[in-house]
């Protein structure tokens, strides 16, 4: 199982690379302007729309508050702390991260 951080937004390669990589039990944690395509939004939406359901979605909760969309996003996603960052990612098999 792969922990996965995306800081990218919108409809990148890098963004669809890393989608086309998540398997069936990774998690993918957005943060720093990755925190994006967790708004509730016609793209986003259709971006993550062919994920598997086991697959864990994350957003790193300082990144809401610092672009003030805490309240916009996808009940999909969890949000998390750095502390909960930490935690999980000692958690996983390994980290990647696409930025």
């Amino acid at each position: 199982m792969t922990l996965h951080t995306l800081n990218k937004s919108g409809n990148s390669e890098l963004v669809r690379l890393c989608i086309a990589a998540l398997d069936s039990h990774d998690c993918l944690l957005l943060i720093e302007d990755g925190v994006f395509i967790a708004m509730d939004i016609k793209n986003n939406v259709a971006l993550l729309s062919d994920l598997p359901q086991t697959i864990n979605l994350y957003v790193l909760s300082e990144d809401l508050a610092a672009r003030g969309i805490f309240t916009k996003i996808r009940s999909v996603f969890t949000s998390i702390t750095y502390v909960d960052f930490v935690r999980l990612s000692l958690e996983k098999d390994k980290v990647i991260n696409w930025n």
